[in-house]
């Protein structure tokens, strides 16, 4: 049976005794050490031992002290009687360890003593409340920040969420805190705002995922980079062509209000490429490759080295296996821009459908949906093409109406029946939100056995589109 020698006085150790009480102690037993008028002994407190006098007194202390104790814990209210106890303490048990608890900034040098600055705990406390700061257990597990405690704003971009949507690697949410209460995490429970997220795994990914969960909607291309990059081989274009694509890349920058990378790659048009490089500026860089033997790999190198969050590209680029394989591995989202006028367009369209599949993925990428229409300023409209309305589909359709809330922006719901790609073919002045996933990166032939519109996107290429991740 381990023993532990307890010594408390004034209030804080009348609130320290209460709690140690109710503690349950399966192998332990304390000896409790009681000073003053204000400490009462619980009625429940039957399995311990209790002594009523002044600790400050050497000749009684050292009578307790006879016994074998692991440690000491005192709670006192007055500097002069705890530095005195100590001492009485170190007379009898010079390498005994003593925990306490000081509320004065003493200096005590003594390495069996461990000392908690009841200040420095309050304060500590209190900044756990800031809403932009982790909480890490300190006294669970490794206590190296491998169990952290998250609350999510209002405008967190995993707001209304559901847990089977988030991407966990190296990390899972275990519990969520909501209205003081706790409620397991399963796949199927929903995120909202003002819950606290119990999240546990490695370290260095919980400091990632903090971060991630504190992001604001409206700030697109975040959380995916900061930067715009536009792809242009001069060898696949005229002169006009080129012309036109920076264009609509400088009218994309204007609305995200981002800085503008453009990649030059095989030059052979030397006034066009001076045309080109005259839009050179603090917002707008212009980086020249004159490699003959250029590749295609060099777009991962920019994403990374730029920190870049949204690839602009030619429509006949995209149509190329392998730059849609290595877009997909850059893990970015991808504006294709198509021969239509950027700046008519009037609507941003995501479609759902009865396929459980689709459906998960669209939720995934459907704050970054509209964070694009927030930020390009266009209508947001939802096109359902399910056979029937199931209760997959109203939940999705409520997701969007939570999310509706939180930017103030109104969508408008589509129920259509017919063939998604010749209902969508006859609106003008649209751009589609469309869940980059690996299906994109593969062969079209192989396509055209697919009835997910989303595999078919290439049908609607006289568009612009828009492939956002569903990895994030």
């Amino acid at each position: 049976m381990k023993r532990s020698l307890v010594i408390v006085s004034g209030e804080i150790g009348q609130h320290f005794l209460e709690q140690l009480i109710e503690t349950e102690t399966l192998n332990s037993q304390f000896h409790i050490v009681c000073h003053g008028p204000k400490i009462r002994v619980p009625l429940t407190a039957t399995y311990h031992a209790f002594y009523h006098f002044d600790p400050t007194s050497y000749s009684k202390l050292s009578q307790v002290l006879s016994e074998e104790f692991v440690q000491v814990m005192i709670a006192m209210d007055h500097p002069q009687e705890l530095q005195e106890t100590i001492k009485n303490i170190r007379i009898v048990r010079r390498q005994l360890r003593i925990a306490l608890i000081d509320a004065w900034n003493l200096h005590i040098d003594d390495p069996n003593i461990s000392i908690i600055k009841s200040k420095e705990v309050l304060c500590n406390r209190l900044l756990n409340y800031l809403p932009d700061l982790p909480i890490t257990a300190q006294n669970v597990g490794l206590a190296k920040g491998e169990i952290m405690d998250v609350l999510v704003p209002f405008g967190s971009s995993y707001v209304y969420r559901h847990i089977a949507t988030i991407r966990q690697k190296n990390w899972r949410i275990t519990a969520i805190y909501r209205q003081n209460k706790m409620i397991l995490a399963t796949p199927k429970s929903m995120i909202q705002p003002n819950d606290r997220l119990l999240i546990v795994g490695e370290p260095p990914v919980l400091k990632s995922v903090f971060k991630a969960i504190k992001r604001q909607l409206g700030q697109f291309p975040a959380p995916f980079g900061v930067n715009l990059y536009l792809y242009i081989d001069l060898s696949r274009h005229t002169a006009v062509a080129v012309r036109k694509l920076m264009l609509k890349a400088l009218y994309v920058h204007k609305k995200f209000s981002h800085k503008l990378y453009v990649r030059l790659t095989h030059p052979g048009d030397i006034a066009l490429l001076n045309e080109i490089r005259a839009y050179d500026n603090d917002m707008v860089n212009i980086i020249v490759d004159y490699n003959a033997n250029s590749k295609p790999e060099l777009i991962l190198e920019d994403v990374t080295h730029f920190n870049i969050g949204l690839v602009l590209i030619d429509a006949s680029i995209f149509a190329q296996k392998v730059y849609r394989r290595l877009l997909f591995q850059a893990d970015v989202p991808v504006l294709k821009i198509a021969q239509a006028p950027i700046e008519m367009l009037q609507e941003v369209v995501v479609a759902i459908s009865d396929r459980h599949y689709v459906n998960v993925d669209v939720e995934k990428i459907s704050t970054a949906v509209y964070d694009v229409s927030a930020q390009l300023d266009l209508r947001l409209t939802l096109f359902d093409f399910s056979n029937e309305q199931d209760k997959e589909q109203q939940t999705l359709i409520e997701h969007f109406e939570n999310l509706s809330d939180i930017f103030s922006k109104h969508f408008t719901i589509i129920k259509s029946g017919h063939n998604p790609i010749r209902s969508l073919k006859k609106r003008e002045n649209f751009l589609q939100c469309v869940p980059f996933n690996e299906p994109i990166t593969a062969s079209y032939w192989r396509a055209f056995f697919s009835t997910d519109m989303h595999k078919l996107f290439f049908k609607l290429d006289a568009y612009h589109q828009i492939f956002i991740p569903t990895r994030i």
